[in-house]
């Protein structure tokens, strides 16, 4: 009874929240490695693209609810594939090749800081002093990561700009959050993703196609084809699904909350991995960030729970 509660009832949404940002923790680890030693990044980009088609597209077309997408959620979806595939994927990707798993995941937990920015430019909502103080604070912890001791941003070998990729891949993921309910809630997971990924497709993979020509497998060692394997599978689209579905049963503060799982993991994984050891300034930010975000959410909940 207890094992049917957790996957098949009403905590079956937080289960997919905590398996997608364990899966996402490790994979920090693993882009690091594919980009930056075997893989060139818009290879391995179109390679999880064409991936996400073969899985999701078929299974988008054959779901019935398919036949009630409208124009608007046409254009709805376009919007979030912009943003999904190549705002979160592919700038994740590029900021992979100079940024290391510590301060790529850490920056990933920024996602409630921009969702409320972004909501209080945009939609015009309230930004109360509580959460003006936490956005400060979190903030603050990302221009630790900004500015890589001292080096400029611009610098193409500087790790700086890898996290500045990374944020604008946090960006774009943290303002899907604010679009993407309504169609989730009408068309499922499922149909939402496959349809992302079939637009994206159609644009990206005629521009990039000379990337995948260029890909030797043969030049593969075994780890790279494992890590390969579990970016395209365990890494991109089991989380990507496992996020939407979770997202569209869930509130934000479920999603923030559960977020933390993946600096936990790829802080792990990069230690055990020997990809870098956690210094004063990571642990500052993370600490900075952690903070901004806790007292964000904090302020949200309560806010909330005033209104009912």
């Amino acid at each position: 009874m207890f094992v049917h509660r957790c996957f098949m009832g009403r905590f079956a949404y937080n289960n997919d929240l905590v398996l997608a940002n364990l899966l996402m923790g490790c994979n920090f680890s693993v882009l690091v490695s594919l980009v930056q030693g075997t893989i060139y990044y818009r290879t391995l980009f179109i390679l999880q693209l064409l991936a996400a088609v073969v899985i999701f597209v078929p299974l988008a077309l054959l779901n019935p609810r398919s036949f009630y997408i409208t124009w608007r959620d046409i254009i709805h979806i376009m919007f979030m594939s912009l943003l999904v595939v190549f705002g979160w994927m592919y700038m994740l990707l590029w900021g992979a090749t100079y940024t290391n798993p510590v301060d790529a995941s850490t920056l990933a937990t920024l996602g409630p800081i921009i969702t409320l920015v972004v909501a209080s430019l945009v939609l015009h909502e309230p930004m109360h002093r509580v959460r003006i103080i936490g956005v400060v604070i979190a903030m603050a912890g990302a221009l630790l990561l900004l500015i890589d001791r001292g080096q400029s941003m611009w610098n193409t070998d500087a790790v700086s700009l890898g996290n500045l990729l990374v944020m604008v891949a946090v960006t774009a993921m943290a303002v899907n959050a604010l679009v993407v309910k309504p169609q989730l809630e009408r068309l499922g997971a499922m149909v939402v993703v496959g349809w992302s990924f079939l637009m994206a497709a159609i644009v990206a993979v005629p521009l990039m196609w000379d990337e995948l020509m260029l890909f030797e497998p043969r030049h593969l060692d075994l780890m790279s084809w494992l890590e390969l394997g579990y970016l395209l599978l365990f890494g991109t689209l089991l989380p990507i699904w496992l996020l939407y579905r979770g997202t569209a049963k869930l509130t934000a503060v479920h999603s923030a909350l559960y977020r933390y799982l993946q600096p936990v993991v790829a802080w792990c994984m990069a230690i055990i991995r020997h990809q870098m050891t956690p210094d004063r300034r990571s642990i500052i930010a993370a600490l900075l960030i952690a903070v901004g975000v806790v007292i964000v959410v904090v302020e949200f909940n309560h806010a909330g729970s005033q209104h009912k």
